[in-house]
C-alpha cells in the first residue's frame, strides 16, 4: 500500500512541475484550430487547458489499477488528456466541418478518439460532443515531456456545451450517485437542447440559401456595388471561404 501511494505522489508531483509545459502545447495547438476554422469561414470559441493536478489525481484514481507500480514518466503518457483544446461552435454541421478540417490537418490517434453522439442510443439523451486525440509532432512538445505526447481536442455546439458543463459538475463527477430523477432530469434537458441545435441549423441552412440566391432578393442595382465589395475582400483575405461562396 504504501508503494502504491509512494507511486501516485511521484506522478502527481512530476506532472505539476511540468503543467506549464502542458498548457503551452495545449495553447499552441488552440492556435491551430483556430486557424483552421477562421480559414473555414468558422468563428468557434477555442479555449485550452492543462488538466489540474486534482482532475488527474481523481483520473488516476477511476482508472489506473491501484497495484501500479509504473514510473510516473511512463504513467504521464497513458493520459491522453492532459493538454487539451476545446472549440464551441455555432451549429451541428460546423462541428462535422472542423472535425474534417483537423482529421486533414492533424496525426490523429484515431483509437483514442471518441465520438460521443454514436454512443448515444437512438432512444436516450446525454453527452454530445466529438473528441480528437492529437498526436504532438515530434520537436513540438519540450524535451520534459515524456513522449508520445497528445492532446485532447473537443469539438461541440453551444447548445452541447451548456449541457456538458453543468452535467460535468453535477452528475458526472459527483460524490455520490445522483437520484435517478435527476439523470431523467439531464435526458429532458439534454432532448431540449438537441431540438436547440435543429432549429439553428435550420436557420442557418436557409440563411445560407439567401446569400446564395441573392439575386433574387436585392435590388440590381445593388448587387454590383456588393461584387465589386466581395472582390476586394477576397484579394484580402483569400482563403476565407465565406467570401468564396
Amino acid at each position: 500500500m504504501e508503494d502504491d501511494l509512494k507511486s501516485f505522489q511521484s506522478l502527481l508531483l512530476t506532472y505539476s512541475s511540468r503543467r506549464d509545459n502542458y498548457a503551452k502545447i495545449a495553447e499552441q495547438y488552440a492556435g491551430a484550430v483556430q486557424e483552421l476554422a477562421s480559414r473555414a469561414g468558422m468563428k468557434p470559441l477555442v479555449t485550452f487547458r492543462a488538466k489540474t493536478v486534482e482532475s488527474l489525481a481523481s483520473k488516476y484514481m477511476r482508472k489506473v489499477s491501484a497495484e501500479c507500480d509504473e514510473p510516473a514518466d511512463v504513467l504521464l503518457t497513458r493520459f491522453t488528456d492532459l493538454s487539451g483544446v476545446r472549440a464551441i461552435v455555432h451549429t451541428v454541421k460546423d462541428v462535422d466541418r472542423l472535425v474534417d478540417a483537423c482529421r486533414r490537418h492533424f496525426d490523429v490517434d484515431e483509437e483514442n478518439s471518441v465520438d460521443k453522439d454514436a454512443r448515444i442510443e437512438s432512444t436516450s439523451f446525454g453527452y454530445r460532443s466529438k473528441h480528437l486525440v492529437l498526436n504532438v509532432a515530434d520537436g513540438e512538445a519540450p524535451p520534459s515531456i515524456p513522449t508520445p505526447v497528445r492532446v485532447e481536442l473537443q469539438i461541440r455546439t453551444f447548445a452541447q456545451h451548456v449541457w456538458a458543463e453543468l452535467y460535468h459538475d453535477i452528475g458526472y463527477k459527483s460524490e455520490f450517485s445522483i437520484p435517478g430523477n435527476w439523470t431523467r432530469d439531464f435526458a429532458r434537458i439534454s432532448a431540449m437542447l438537441e431540438e436547440c441545435d435543429k432549429g439553428f441549423q435550420g436557420i442557418f441552412d436557409e440563411l445560407q440559401c439567401i446569400e446564395s440566391h441573392l439575386d433574387q432578393y436585392l435590388d440590381t442595382s445593388r448587387l454590383a456595388p456588393l461584387a465589386r465589395q466581395l472582390e476586394v475582400l477576397h484579394q484580402v483575405e483569400p482563403e476565407n471561404l465565406r467570401v468564396v461562396h
